[in-house]
């Protein structure tokens, strides 16, 4: 599974998305309904799933569901 799907599919299980909401590269943090402790549990879920650790001023950074993959990409 390519890390942006894998992504999609811990943002569904973390923030309780139902199937038919679409996730794109551009769907935005804003897009997900995601609150600062969403965002900040989700990263914590990333560097256990992926066994990185991301900087904090990296999270600020990050805007959309592609930059999330990308930044992740850039750890391994």
């Amino acid at each position: 599974m390519q890390t942006f799907e894998k992504i999609c599919v811990l943002l569904r299980e973390q923030l309780g998305l139902d199937g038919d909401f679409t996730i794109t590269e551009k769907t935005t943090i804003q897009d997900l309904d995601a609150d600062s402790l969403d965002v900040a549990e989700f990263f914590m879920t990333l560097e256990d799933t992926y066994d990185i650790e991301i900087p904090e001023e990296s999270e600020l950074k990050v805007h959309t569901v592609g930059d999330v993959a990308e930044l992740v990409e850039s750890l391994l």
